[in-house]
């Protein structure tokens, strides 16, 4: 999904209060809101933090273990080392996977370097991330090292998983995508296993992930020390569940046929005002919204986008409402820059009110894989095709997309409207 595609929307969400009759008080925001609340912030993580490493020890992994050079062992030689560097007070537990779940010791883990490691009986034949997903901690980081070669309907049962564990507890999912050397067999494959090498061309290369969950915060850092690994400098990430952009700005005025309309001067971000004079009910607004996404951000669909709208009498104490007393009649996206066309129509009687107005994905559709997803992706791996792409990466990374966007707003910017009947 390209975020240049053009638009044009209907509304969907908006809120408004009023509080008393006379002189129009100072703008002055009943939200405690902020633009902190859904943007990218230099660190939130805590100094403490209790980790788990699962390592994927089913047999098609064994060919990253058996290549020299391989990004793959260097990567797991500095995984822990990456943890412990990242907080000053960190706790390890190791484990692998595969049809079941084992806790292992941390010399057991560095055997994932020899063969006998994805050979162990009762867990080599199969990948069941599933079983990984259920021993998810709220107050842990889980780092899942895999090929994530996965069927139609794993993915289905996996997401759904991710979905309640993760997204509905309020915890992220990240991937770290690493190519790396490989010499050996790929089992899952539809058409049935074969056997693959690549060259010293890191085109040949085969990715395996770095899936991440926990709190967002956590996984961004998490990231960064991942990528400060020689092996993986060049390895994208994506964070689903955490915040999308770095900033936001925002310009609201009224048309000039609005003539039922003052706009009055405020002094906080993001935060206008609006008159409305001579009995009139409303007017017609023009929002340009420019966005600056997160290099982990997955791809936003303009086409999807949603504008909840959440209304107060200002100056009154007491929960906000839902309304549509704003909406969205027209937008327009070019580049990261929106142009929306919002109409006003106060309801009530209520003489002074305030709205919070989020831009947010939609639930379905909003988010998508970025480029570099699709680029690893392929439906049907063999020798001779795609044989160093992904089974159903794209299908995987868009419905782990999907299900985060419904499970939590995807807010990409907010604003806030005072209106006052004069």
């Amino acid at each position: 999904m390209l975020r240049t595609a053009r638009l044009f929307l209907p509304l969907v969400g908006l809120a408004i209060g009023l509080a008393a009759c006379g002189d129009p008080p100072q703008a002055t925001s009943d939200w405690t809101t902020t633009a902190a609340d859904i943007t990218v912030q230099a660190d939130g993580c805590t100094d403490r933090i209790r980790a788990d490493l699962y390592l994927d020890a089913t047999s098609s992994m064994a060919g990253y273990a058996a290549t020299p050079g391989s990004a793959y062992i260097e990567v797991l030689d500095n995984l822990e080392s990456a943890i412990s560097g990242a907080w000053a007070d960190d706790s390890v537990a190791f484990h692998k996977f595969g049809e079941t779940v084992r806790e292992i010791t941390r010399e057991e883990f560095r055997e994932a370097r020899t063969p006998g490691f994805y050979r162990e009986r009762g867990i080599f034949m199969t990948t069941n991330i599933d079983a990984v997903i259920d021993r998810l901690e709220a107050d842990r980081v889980a780092v899942v090292v895999t090929d994530l070669f996965q069927e139609d309907g794993d993915i289905n049962a996996i997401v759904q998983q991710v979905k309640t564990q993760v997204f509905q507890r309020g915890l992220a999912a990240g991937i770290v995508a690493v190519q790396s050397p490989f010499d050996g067999t790929v089992f899952d494959a539809p058409g049935g296993s074969y056997t693959y090498a690549s060259t010293s061309d890191p085109e040949t290369f085969r990715p395996f992930y770095a899936l991440m969950f926990g709190e967002g915060a956590c996984l961004r850092r998490l990231a960064d020390a991942l990528k400060a690994q020689s092996a993986a400098s060049e390895a994208p990430v994506l964070l689903l569940g955490a915040p999308m952009v770095e900033r936001f700005s925002i310009e609201l005025d009224k048309t000039r046929d609005s003539r039922g309309i003052n706009r009055r001067t405020s002094s906080q971000p993001d935060h206008f005002a609006f008159d409305l004079i001579n009995d009139a009910e409303g007017g017609t607004l023009d929002e340009t919204v420019i966005l600056t996404f997160d290099e982990a951000a997955p791809a936003l669909n303009p086409d999807r986008l949603a504008l909840d709208v959440f209304r107060k009498t200002r100056g009154v104490d007491g929960d906000s409402t839902a309304t549509d007393d704003l909406r969205i009649t027209d937008m327009s996206a070019s580049g990261d820059t929106l142009r929306l066309t919002l109409q006003l129509e106060p309801t009530g009687e209520d003489a002074a009110l305030t709205y919070l107005a989020r831009l947010r994905a939609g639930d379905i559709g909003g988010l998508a894989a970025p480029a570099w997803v699709e680029a690893l992706s392929t439906s049907s791996p063999t020798a001779e095709i795609d044989p160093n792409k992904t089974l159903n990466l794209t299908k995987f990374v868009g419905d782990l997309a999907q299900a985060s966007a419904s499970a939590r707003p995807a807010v990409v910017a907010q604003f806030v409207v005072d209106v006052t009947r004069r």
